[in-house]
């Protein structure tokens, strides 16, 4: 079991340059056990990465339109559902 949650953080805590497809890697760390924060930071990451194979001004604008911290994304998540639920 000790090995397996070793594995399952090692998982968590990689750098995902070679995964490009989103659903692939979002299922790939819910199967792992990873939280919601890592799979987003994971997203994130993976974003970056696709942005950084670009140059000049493509590049500054991928940049910009990466997603903010966690708590950010959290927070305007829970007012979207909010807003869904009360409609």
């Amino acid at each position: 079991m000790y090995e397996q949650a070793l594995v399952t953080e090692r998982i968590c805590d990689m750098k995902f340059g070679a995964i490009y497809s989103i659903p692939l890697l979002i299922a790939g760390l819910a199967a792992a056990g990873c939280t919601q924060k890592q799979i987003y930071q994971a997203s994130v990451e993976n974003q970056r990465q696709e942005c950084e194979k670009l140059t000049g001004s493509a590049y500054q604008e991928c940049i910009e339109t990466l997603s903010g911290p966690y708590e950010d994304y959290q927070r305007d998540r829970k007012e979207l559902t909010k807003n869904r639920d009360t409609q």
